[in-house]
């Protein structure tokens, strides 16, 4: 089943109020299903009945493909490097970005895995709480994210919103752009069943660009929502039964089993002689069924596909 279909019959419902809007609570559960296929929580092809060895195999490509994108993404740069012509600026940047190399690295890391998965990655700015102190850079989850943008154009967003469940109760940052170019940082919460937002603290943002940057993982140039790696991975539901198949096949048939035709089992005497067995009768017959195929054509098949996930995804299968 292709993914989108899969969401279409998959909808599910949210318990009590929501202010999420369907359109974002579908984003949400497509997001969600990227993630069950990027950490091998994939559908298992073959029912299992119970006290039944499970022959089902998981084979995450779609985890591969992730990875080596944000490996050519990144290349060897463990971690960003600047070079404004300042050494004070170049130090005070590198700290803000985590400090040392490995922290950044650990934070290109998290904004390239969110646009991997999800299509779209978020990062947030946060001013210095005190004089001294050094701003901090986020990575979003976008599956928390509203962008609204101008209805004539898509590439001029006048909002973020970042919605999230605390408890009972739902809390939303709204950023929106002021007449003056300005933007505006509002913190609100929705009490449980109450259905509207209570506006607790506002907080004008002192700069003409916004606290909040995007980035498509791959260019949609219909969408604020950029395109994820995992589009296709429902052809690793392809790899994964074809890979389970030919796994039950060898469960049950890769065996051979000693076959005896004209004679019953009591005239079968072992003669203790290295486990030699008699039989009192010139036409019985003994011998051993066994595979005549090696699963030749269900091995191609296997590659085939895998082949192909590979190809659709731009990802080399080395």
């Amino acid at each position: 089943m292709a993914i989108w279909d899969y969401l279409t019959s998959q909808r599910t419902a949210t318990q009590g109020f929501s202010p999420l809007s369907d359109e974002h609570k579908r984003r949400q559960e497509l997001f969600g299903l990227y993630w069950d296929y990027y950490r091998g929580k994939h559908k298992r092809p073959l029912k299992v009945k119970p006290d039944q060895a499970s022959d089902n195999v998981i084979v995450n490509y779609s985890r591969r493909v992730v990875d080596k994108s944000i490996a050519f993404l990144f290349g060897s740069q463990a971690a960003p490097s600047f070079e404004v012509g300042d050494e004070q600026a170049e130090e005070y940047l590198k700290a803000a970005w985590g400090g040392t190399d490995e922290q950044r690295a650990m934070l290109l890391q998290e904004i390239g895995l969110d646009g991997g998965v999800c299509g779209t990655s978020f990062v947030r700015l946060y001013e210095p709480q005190q004089r001294g102190d050094l701003p901090r850079i986020v990575a979003l989850n976008p599956s928390l994210m509203d962008v609204v943008t101008n209805v004539d154009d898509i590439d001029d967003i006048v909002s973020y919103r970042i919605i999230w469940k605390s408890g009972q109760d739902w809390k939303r940052h709204r950023i929106d752009a002021q007449e003056n170019g300005q933007w505006l940082i509002t913190e609100e919460v929705s009490d449980k069943g109450a259905g509207n937002w209570r506006p607790v603290f506002e907080m004008g943002w002192p700069y003409d660009w916004a606290p909040v940057f995007w980035c498509q993982n791959r260019p949609n140039p219909i969408d604020v929502w950029g395109i994820s790696d995992l589009e296709e991975a429902d052809i690793n539901d392809a790899i994964n039964f074809t890979a389970s198949n030919i796994s039950r096949i060898l469960r049950y048939h890769a065996h051979p089993r000693t076959i005896g035709t004209g004679f019953s089992a009591p005239e079968l005497q072992n003669t203790s002689v290295d486990q030699f067995w008699s039989i009192p009768k010139a036409d019985a017959k003994v011998f051993n069924l066994e595979m005549q195929s090696d699963l030749v054509s269900a091995y191609q098949y296997w590659a085939g596909l895998r082949e192909a996930y590979s190809k659709i995804t731009g990802v080399p299968d080395l």
